[in-house]
């Protein structure tokens, strides 16, 4: 009976863990997904989950060896990959600026349903889409 609140306590304890994990995962795969296009999105989300599951395997290694010479330097090491992780976001910046435009220019306008049918009563096909650029391209070649 005395273990039993320590359960209650570690089992909230991983409850939220799960709860960051799952935020954190759809986070990230909708930042990487909003810099891709359809041709380059499986590589790129490939990319994002071999990196993730990377740091989940060397982080806590990493912060076991740290924490054998004092238990406060994992928190310190989180903080100084912390800063660097700033640091690399600022210094890539324009880089990631001119990746954005350029899979901005590729990516197609969603168009509504509204559009669809007054496409097909005004006698176009209702598979043509406007691109960001404004041009017009269809997805499937008419007849």
């Amino acid at each position: 009976l005395i273990v039993m609140p320590d359960k209650q306590v570690s089992l909230l304890g991983v409850i939220v863990l799960f709860q960051g994990c799952a935020i954190n995962n759809s986070a990230v795969s909708c930042g990487a997904a909003d810099l891709t296009d359809g041709q380059n999105r499986s590589t790129v989300m490939t990319g994002v989950r071999m990196f993730k599951a990377l740091g989940a395997v060397l982080g806590p290694s990493l912060a076991g060896e740290v924490a054998a010479h004092d238990v406060k330097l994992p928190f310190a090491v989180v903080g100084v990959f912390s800063v660097f992780g700033a640091i690399v976001q600022l210094a890539t910046r324009p880089m990631a600026l001119e990746v954005k435009k350029l899979v901005e220019a590729r990516k197609a306008v969603a168009k509504s349903n509204k559009e669809v049918w007054r496409n097909m009563a005004s006698g176009r096909p209702s598979m043509v889409h406007q691109t960001r650029s404004g041009t017009w391209a269809s997805l499937w070649p008419t007849c």
